[in-house]
C-alpha cells in the first residue's frame, strides 16, 4: 500500500469484551467488571474464594450487576462442621468464612430478599428488589420494621458473637442458622421453583 493510503487507513475498532475476570485464590484486587456493568445479568452464581474479604467483595460486585428482580445464587454459605468453616485454606472440603460474609451481606441491606436452600453446603438465593417510590418506601419501611423486630436481637447477638473467637461465631451460627439464613429444605425450594416431574 502506498504511504499516503496507509496514513488514512485505520483498523476497525476491536469489539470490547464484556465478561467478568476471574480472580485467583487470595487475590485481593477487585475483579474488572467495568465493561460488564453496562449490562445486567438476570442470574449470577457466586462461588467465591472462601476468605471473608473475597467473599464479601464477590457478593457486592455480583449484586451490582443484577437488575431489579435479578437473582444471585451463592454457594457454600451453610458449612456443617467447624473444621471446614475456618478462615485459612485447607485442602479438601473448605467453606471458609463465606457463611459469615453472606449473613453480613443479606442482613445489612434492605434492597433484597433471600432464603437459603439446605443442600450442598448451602445455596443462598438472593433477589434484588425493584426500586420503590418515596410513598411506598415509607409504608414498606414501617411493615419491614415490624417484621424485623424478632431478628433485631438476633442480629445484635450475631455482631457480639463476631467479636469473640471464630469458634464462638460458628457455634452461634449453627444454633441460629434457620433464622439467620431463612433456611428451607430442598423439596420446598423445588416447589417454589416449580421443579419436578
Amino acid at each position: 500500500m502506498p504511504q499516503a493510503l496507509l496514513s488514512h487507513h485505520r483498523r476497525a475498532p476491536r469489539r470490547p469484551r464484556h465478561r467478568l475476570q476471574q480472580c485467583r485464590p487470595g487475590d485481593r484486587r477487585l475483579p474488572r467488571t467495568d465493561g460488564a456493568r453496562r449490562f445486567a445479568f438476570d442470574i449470577a452464581l457466586v462461588d467465591p474464594w472462601h476468605e471473608y474479604g473475597t467473599s464479601w467483595r464477590d457478593l457486592n460486585e455480583a449484586f451490582r450487576l443484577l437488575p431489579a428482580g435479578g437473582t444471585l445464587v451463592v454457594h457454600d454459605c451453610l458449612p456443617d462442621r467447624a473444621e471446614i468453616a475456618g478462615p485459612d485454606y485447607r485442602p479438601g472440603e473448605w467453606c471458609g468464612r463465606t457463611f459469615e460474609a453472606y449473613v453480613d451481606f443479606v442482613h445489612g441491606r434492605n434492597d433484597l430478599t433471600f432464603y437459603t436452600v439446605d443442600c450442598d453446603y448451602g445455596c443462598g438465593v438472593i433477589r434484588k428488589k425493584p426500586p420503590v417510590s418515596a410513598l411506598r418506601l415509607r409504608a414498606r419501611t414501617a411493615r419491614s420494621m415490624l417484621r424485623r423486630l424478632p431478628t433485631r436481637g438476633l442480629r445484635r447477638q450475631w455482631r457480639e458473637a463476631k467479636q469473640g473467637s471464630g469458634g464462638e461465631l460458628f457455634t452461634f451460627f449453627q444454633a441460629n442458622r434457620v433464622a439467620l439464613l431463612h433456611l428451607i429444605p430442598a423439596d420446598e425450594f423445588a416447589a417454589r421453583a416449580m421443579i419436578g416431574p
